[in-house]
């Protein structure tokens, strides 16, 4: 993971420190410009590191969005994270169990892996017994097993 930028630590600091603030009011409280400030609150968003905690009725305009710590917020369904093989595993289960049947080019294309990851995550499943797999002309399937792995 990339480390922040100083813009984006100076946001994190102040939440942390401030608590939950809305982002019409963030510019200003730590001393930069609107924009670089709505820019880092996205990136710290996608990275998971804030997240949307409610609205600030404004007395013009559209409510202002009111950003907290995930941390904070959601301390007590946080949890570490699996290894990223553990990871790739469980999510080819999900996927697989929804859609029935997969390629590896399917799973990769689904959540973003390469082919070779979905390929070991989806043999991981016939290793355990959650999933079969039928080899076409060049390329395999992988189908939910009947039988749940105990």
């Amino acid at each position: 993971m990339e480390e922040p930028s100083p813009l984006e630590r100076a946001v994190t600091d102040f939440l942390g420190d401030q608590g939950p603030c809305s982002t019409a009011d963030l510019p200003g409280l730590i001393g930069y410009e609107r924009k670089p400030v709505a820019a880092a609150v996205d990136r710290l968003q996608r990275r998971l590191v804030l997240t949307t905690a409610g609205a600030q009725e404004r007395p013009q305009g559209w409510p202002a969005v009111v950003v907290d710590l995930m941390a904070r917020r959601y301390a007590d369904q946080l949890r570490r994270l699996p290894k990223p093989e553990t990871a790739r595993v469980e999510l080819a289960a999900l996927v697989l169990g929804s859609a029935g049947e997969l390629s590896a080019a399917d799973l990769a294309a689904v959540i973003g892996l390469t082919r070779k990851e979905a390929g070991a995550a989806l043999d991981l499943l016939v290793e355990d017994g959650t999933a079969r797999r039928q080899d076409e002309e060049g390329f395999a399937l992988y189908r939910r097993s009947r039988r749940r792995a105990s």
